[in-house]
């Protein structure tokens, strides 16, 4: 008993290109989909970093600096206000503004909405209308002068709630587009 031969026929080049073009179809919608992937990923990265250095000024950097004598307290935030602008913490605070448009270019979904706007305004804009403001009081003063005690308690009281703030606006963005990243669309 002899088995039946199986064929092979050579595709025809209307068949190669059909399937040639599938391929390249689904390569480009993959690669697609992993830029937008990551788009959403690295902002919400972003966010969460700069959530994490927020929360440990809420709950501990601000506290110690609190409990130092006044002088050594105001000295220690003039210079840690003059260390921030520097390019590590700028290219992380920056960098998520930059982050988060492209995320929303890549992916304009609602989560990915709601987390930028938490992020440009609870993070970006609240640092702009509070934080800034009330750093830029403490450069002028001599931190061993009796006058600035009452700025430096002042600023205490006032300067953390909005860390607080930013703080809550930053993790609330890194789950919104955690949130996206899990919804997979």
């Amino acid at each position: 008993m002899s088995k039946p031969q199986a064929t092979y026929s050579q595709p025809t080049f209307q068949e190669q290109s059909m399937s040639t073009q599938t391929v390249l179809a689904l390569g480009e919608n993959t690669t697609s989909d992993n830029v937008r992937t990551i788009a959403v990923g690295l902002a919400a990265l972003g966010c969460g970093l700069n959530a994490g250095v927020f929360y440990a000024f809420s709950t501990f950097v601000m506290d110690g600096l609190r409990r130092a004598s006044d002088s050594a307290g105001l000295a220690a935030m003039q210079g840690i206000n003059e260390s921030a602008p520097r390019a590590p913490f700028m290219i992380l605070f920056l960098g998520t503004v930059g982050l988060c448009v492209a995320a929303m270019v890549a992916r304009p979904t609602v989560p990915v909405f709601v987390g930028s706007a938490l992020y440009l305004v609870g993070v970006i804009g609240v640092t702009a209308a509070a934080n800034i403001p009330l750093n830029n009081q403490l450069v002028p003063l001599d931190p061993t002068a009796a006058d600035s005690v009452a700025v430096w308690r002042h600023f205490l009281s006032s300067w953390l709630p909005w860390n607080h703030v930013r703080t809550a606006a930053g993790a609330l963005a890194a789950a919104a587009f955690t949130w996206q990243l899990a919804r997979g669309r």
